[in-house]
């Protein structure tokens, strides 16, 4: 069975079309492709865009107490815990996953510019004090770089702490503490680098020391 899209105006498959309960046939009038370019353009405007995000924060809001509880239980039913919480090396490989480029495989530890071990060391993690509800967090945030030379810099081991998962929900991208930036730019090789993304960033560092 076939049917006309009301925008590209061409007839393709019916199975081409989402259900709509609403509609005589069940079908929405428009093809998926049509919707999904639809609904790419929509996210691409900024003004729907920051709707969106107030439309997500709003149902997070509304469901709160539902979805953490669904989250709590899935970490408690993950098969890999257990393995993180007794092995330091694939609880950091864990926390790494997310520098991962999936587009160039690029190895974390490259961006990194240290061993694991050495990176172990430097967070301080060992196979009694690992903690999972603790997140790798970037000292200057990873946001404030606007090309790849600047990601790269970001990365460096020497710009990464481990703190609280609640803490790291709080804190924001404009409160570092001045003792965890001194530490990036005494240890970083282009400290130069780090002060200008500050900089650009329009960023003045607040002797935070809680």
């Amino acid at each position: 069975m076939n049917k006309k899209c009301t925008k590209c105006k061409e007839i393709k498959d019916i199975d081409l079309f989402s259900n709509d309960k609403q509609r005589k046939d069940g079908k929405r009038p428009s093809c998926r492709f049509c919707a999904k370019n639809r609904n790419k353009l929509y996210r691409s405007i900024k003004v729907n865009l920051n709707r969106e995000k107030e439309r997500s924060r709003l149902y997070y809001l509304n469901r709160k107490k539902s979805i953490q509880a669904k989250r709590a239980i899935f970490r408690k039913n993950n098969p890999y815990k257990e393995v993180l919480i007794k092995n330091k090396d694939k609880y950091i490989k864990y926390k790494l996953h997310s520098l991962k480029n999936n587009k160039t495989k690029i190895d974390p530890l490259f961006y990194l510019m240290c061993s694991q071990d050495f990176f172990l060391d430097w967070l301080g993690v060992t196979n009694d004090n690992i903690n999972l509800n603790n997140d790798l967090d970037h000292i200057v945030p990873l946001s404030f770089a606007k090309n790849h030379c600047e990601f790269s810099a970001l990365n460096h081991y020497s710009n990464f702490q481990l703190i609280s998962r609640k803490k790291n929900r709080v804190k924001g991208n404009r409160n570092i503490n001045f003792q965890s930036i001194s530490k990036v730019l005494g240890n970083h090789p282009m400290p130069e680098l780090i002060n200008l993304i500050l900089e650009k960033n329009k960023f003045e560092i607040k002797f935070n020391n809680e």
